[in-house]
């Protein structure tokens, strides 16, 4: 396949989209480095898309613009923000809740298990006492 093919294949909107596949990606990446041909082409798809989405976009509505710039204003002049310290992050105490619930319930799940296996333990011996008692019964 030449450039000139490669280039009209739609690999390269597909690559813009997000929709060509991990060998795809690296195919047009590697190609974009090799050849400014492929880099102009996909910086010109880009910039249609890009185009493309402003002119489908619903009007910004009037006076929003002006709301934003007034409460940018009104926070900025309230003072220096005061530095926020460093938590520990949501997402990192959910992974622990979460590792401890899952630990809370292997063990769980293994005392039945043991519990289970003790009791077909008992049963077994017991069936086999009777068993012994029946042939000692019957060799009489």
């Amino acid at each position: 396949m030449d450039l000139r093919e490669f280039i009209e294949s739609g690999i390269l909107e597909n690559y813009v989209l997000g929709l060509a596949s991990a060998e795809e990606r690296r195919e047009v990446e590697q190609m974009a480095q090799a050849h400014p041909e492929v880099k102009e082409a996909l910086l010109a798809i880009e910039e249609d898309l890009t185009d493309y989405a402003r002119s489908q976009a619903p009007p910004m509505p009037e006076g929003l613009r002006e709301k934003i710039l007034q409460r940018i204003d009104a926070e900025g002049s309230a003072g220096p923000a005061s530095p926020k310290s460093p938590a520990v992050g949501s997402w990192q105490l959910a992974a622990t809740f979460l590792l401890l619930a899952g630990l809370a319930f292997l063990f769980w799940k293994n005392r039945q298990i043991h519990s289970a296996h003790e009791q077909t333990r008992n049963e077994l011996q017991a069936l086999q006492t009777d068993c012994d008692e029946q042939g000692k019964r019957l060799l009489q």
